[in-house]
């Protein structure tokens, strides 16, 4: 993330720049979790629940602000109306991500297609320890394969760590 582009700017400006750009009507609920502190983009997480219901395209912008906070290390997206399109986004991500380690992205409308962009993002990023896919259309066998492989992950995790 360039400073020169973020500098002057808060995570909420941010949200409200890219509402604009993505064309989505900015959300109050969204507006007030974010701060409005200018050049602090240290948010540990970031926690979206059924309340919000965002929508695809209501989380593009917010993707941005997960972008650009460097240090954050969940990313919850409930029951917030997420199609398999979403996931694609939300991998595209945090593929890169340098601290994301959590995705939930649990009880929203993601099948069994989210699964082969999912199986990518945990075997390219190890980084990648857990993804909550409760309440979704996923079948149960395609999300122990991915348990799996974030098993592994975080074994490797640990093993780093001591």
């Amino acid at each position: 993330v360039s400073t020169q582009s973020t500098w002057g700017h808060s995570c909420q400006s941010v949200y409200l720049y890219y509402c604009s750009q993505y064309q989505t009507r900015p959300k109050a609920c969204i507006r007030a979790l974010l701060p409005e502190v200018v050049n602090w983009f240290g948010l540990k997480s970031l926690v979206l629940n059924d309340r919000v219901l965002i929508g695809n395209k209501g989380l593009l912008p917010i993707l941005e602000v997960v972008r650009i906070n460097e240090y954050l290390t969940e990313f919850t997206i409930t029951g917030n109306g997420i199609k398999n399109s979403g996931v694609d986004w939300v991998v595209h991500l945090a593929l890169t991500h340098p601290s994301l380690t959590s995705i939930d992205l649990s009880d929203n409308r993601i099948t069994n297609a989210a699964v082969a962009v999912l199986n990518y993002l945990v075997h390219r990023n190890p980084r990648i320890l857990y993804i909550n896919l409760q309440k979704t259309r996923i079948e149960d066998h395609f999300i122990q394969n991915l348990e799996h492989q974030l098993s592994v992950n975080r074994a490797n995790n640990n093993s780093t760590n001591t």
